[in-house]
């Protein structure tokens, strides 16, 4: 993960999907959902005209339609690098 105050760059990587097979990704800001667009190479990044804000909440949809919503999954105090995982297995 990669950020600044106003872009976040994620790899999602969700269990038992392929990312390839990846049609959505979104990150939820207060309460609005806002999209991620792909990015070359396969990272997704959202600019922000306003600072981001976390924990962050991220819901993917694949090419097939499965969809998962993973809640507050990136804490407030994040560190570039490092891997966040659900508490659950997906």
């Amino acid at each position: 993960m990669a950020s600044s105050s106003r872009m976040l760059v994620v790899v999602v990587v969700a269990a038992l999907v392929a990312v390839a097979c990846m049609k959505e990704v979104e990150l939820k800001q207060n309460e609005d959902w806002l999209p991620l667009k792909k990015g070359y190479s396969g990272a997704w990044e959202i600019k922000s005209d306003t600072p981001l804000k976390g924990p962050f909440s991220f819901r993917y949809e694949t090419q097939k339609g499965q969809r998962n919503v993973f809640d507050d999954i990136v804490p407030t105090d994040f560190k570039c690098g490092t891997t966040y995982k659900p508490e659950a297995e997906y």
